[in-house]
C-alpha cells in the first residue's frame, strides 16, 4: 500500500516530487531546479515512522534522492500520459544511506526497497492515543 500511495499521482503532483531531481542526475546538471523533500518527509512523518520516529534531516534527503525521477508520463514522450513513470535521467546516482541502511541498486529499485523497508520498520509511526 505505501508503494501505491507513494506512486499515486496525486502525491506526486501535489507535493511536487514531479520537481524533484537529483542535483547530479544527468537532468540535474543542466536544469535549474532540485531536490524536493515534500514527498519523502510525508512518508516519514505521516505513513511510516510518525513524527518522533527516529531520523532525521539526513534521512529526509535520503528518502527524496532515493524517490527522484518517480513523476508522470508526458504526452508525446512516454506511453500512458498522466500515469507513474520513473524519469531515470532525474534521479540521483550513487549509493544512498536511509536510517543506517545503504541502498544502491540503482533506479526506480532504490526507492521500492527503502519504501518496502520503512513498511517494515519497528517504529511505532504516528500516534493516535488521547
Amino acid at each position: 500500500m505505501l508503494l501505491a500511495a507513494t506512486k499515486h499521482l496525486a502525491m506526486i503532483l501535489y507535493l511536487d516530487n514531479a520537481l524533484s531531481i537529483g542535483p547530479n542526475s544527468r537532468a540535474g546538471r543542466y536544469l535549474d531546479r532540485g531536490l524536493n523533500e515534500n514527498l519523502a518527509r510525508e512518508v516519514l512523518e505521516l505513513h511510516t515512522l510518525g513524527v518522533d520516529g527516529g531520523y532525521g534531516q539526513p534521512d529526509v534527503l535520503a528518502l527524496a534522492k532515493l524517490i527522484t525521477g518517480w513523476s508522470l508520463a508526458r504526452p508525446g514522450r512516454q506511453p500512458n500520459p498522466g500515469e507513474f513513470h520513473f524519469h531515470d535521467r532525474a534521479h540521483e546516482p550513487g549509493a544512498k544511506v536511509l536510517l543506517g541502511n545503504t541502498y544502491d541498486q540503482g533506479g526506480i529499485d532504490e526507492g521500492e526497497a527503502a519504501l518496502l523497508a520503512l513498511a517494515r520498520h519497528p517504529a511505532d509511526g504516528p500516534s493516535y492515543r488521547a
